[in-house]
């Protein structure tokens, strides 16, 4: 499982809040240790107010009195108030007197309350004398003081809540919304640098299916104004080289079909006896225009068409009414896909070259299916020719690519090439498959959602 985000706002995100959570867990753990002094003062202060109260209380009152005061502040203030055997107190105060020692000696004494040492002098400095005290039994964190009233002796046991801070949680909630304002900042931030990205992402792609998009806005931070600055420079010189591309396709054009054209009448008007010849030059002239006429259409981009919802099955049902009338019949089978936006002169020169290129090897048994699988458009044009090795498909795609063993010789090597341009400016694949049973699979996939 992968945590680390893939866009930029959420690494950003994640690596702020990461640095926050650090920095406020360092500086928790630095106001504890400045606090650990003010904290241990107060607690000892609490626990000797207590203990002093409860002394005065017992003090002022009858000893018949005092199980119901005992009771009372037992039910008042939390704080327990015990008896204790002489013995016991004679006991204590001869361990007292090595107390200090005791607690560096003894890790388990420490770990449950590692205050008692300033609370013992806190103690020893409210009541006058020599303090008596030990961690309360079943009080974890709990203290239980001896205090002598007249000839009785009692244990006072100061609950845990009375000498330690409760957790901080008001800290943590304001911790907690800092965090949440350092991420809406962070957001906010990177949003505005994302805004600009997704543009020139968007543009980058419009130029790359040979669109011309309109120029990004240089404003903003520095190093995004200079970013798309650069990029309209570079869209600007791309659409210079397409206006001189178009320049040169129109005069080669001119300057080629020209003298095409009189040789073509010259030939018609050679006499009978050389009919044969005529016929020749005629087939070879017609064969120059027609590779001239797919060098142009090669260098084409078809971008002046815009996509419109174009329903394939009913142009497929079209080609094949023109082909029969031509006198070239292909069998189609239509699997009744949705309408897609297709630039329908381009796709009509994208299937036009695949039969053209079927007809001529195939032997005459063409078949043409359309369907919807994995999300995509599936066109596939079938024919029962030579066929192509496997390793040998990708290949034909290029310009100029002939498979002179089995597919023939003629042809200027773009028409495939002129195809696959088509498909890959409609966001698709074309794939030259070898067809079980013989023959060649040529199929056309174009993703629905960007078809």
């Amino acid at each position: 499982m992968r945590f680390w985000p893939a866009t930029l706002l959420g690494r950003t995100l994640l690596v702020i809040a990461l640095l926050l959570v650090l920095a406020q867990a360092a500086w928790f753990q630095l106001i504890q240790m400045q606090e650990r002094g003010s904290r241990l003062a107060q607690a000892a202060d609490s626990v000797a107010s207590v203990v002093a109260l409860v002394r005065a209380s017992l003090i002022e009152v009858p000893t018949a009195q005092r199980p119901a005061l005992i009771e009372d502040i037992q039910r008042r203030e939390g704080v327990r108030v015990e008896h204790m055997d002489p013995e016991q107190w004679d006991k204590e105060l001869r361990r007292q007197r090595h107390f200090r020692q005791r607690m560096e000696r003894d890790p388990l004494l420490m770990e449950q309350a590692p205050h008692l040492g300033d609370i013992y002098r806190r103690l020893r400095d409210v009541l006058g004398h020599e303090v008596i005290f030990r961690p309360a039994q079943g009080q974890p964190g709990g203290l239980a003081v001896g205090i002598a009233v007249d000839d009785e002796r009692y244990w006072v046991v100061v609950p845990r809540s009375r000498i330690e801070r409760p957790f901080p949680w008001t800290w943590l909630m304001w911790g907690g919304l800092v965090l949440a304002l350092s991420a809406l900042g962070a957001w906010l931030l990177v949003s505005r640098i994302n805004r600009p990205l997704r543009r020139l992402s968007e543009a980058a792609r419009a130029i790359g299916r040979g669109e011309h998009p309109p120029a990004l806005a240089e404003a903003g931070p520095a190093e995004i104004a200079t970013l798309n600055r650069a990029f309209n420079q570079m869209a600007a010189d791309i659409r210079r080289l397409a206006e001189d591309r178009e320049l040169l396709l129109a005069g080669v054009s001119h300057d080629l079909r020209t003298p095409l054209a009189r040789l073509r009448l010259e030939t018609e008007m050679l006499p009978d006896a050389l009919a044969r010849a005529r016929t020749g030059m005629t087939e070879d002239i017609e064969e120059m225009d027609a590779i001239i006429g797919q060098f142009l259409a090669y260098l084409r981009e078809w971008i002046d068409e815009a996509p419109q919802d174009t329903e394939i099955d009913r142009l497929l049902a079209e080609m094949q009414e023109r082909y029969r009338r031509g006198g070239q019949a292909f069998a189609l089978r239509p699997g009744g896909v949705p309408s897609l936006p297709l630039r329908p002169l381009a796709i009509q020169r994208l299937l036009g070259n695949l039969l053209d290129n079927a007809f001529r090897h195939g032997g005459g048994e063409v078949e043409m299916t359309t369907s919807i699988e994995d999300g995509q458009l599936v066109v596939r044009i079938l024919d029962r020719g030579p066929g192509i090795p496997m390793d040998q498909g990708e290949g034909l795609l290029r310009p100029f690519t002939r498979l002179d063993a089995s597919r023939g010789s003629s042809g200027s090597g773009l028409g495939l090439a002129i195809a696959e341009r088509i498909a890959r400016l409609h966001g698709g694949r074309l794939y030259l498959l070898p067809r079980d049973g013989g023959g060649l699979e040529a199929r056309l996939e174009l993703p629905l959602q960007t078809a």
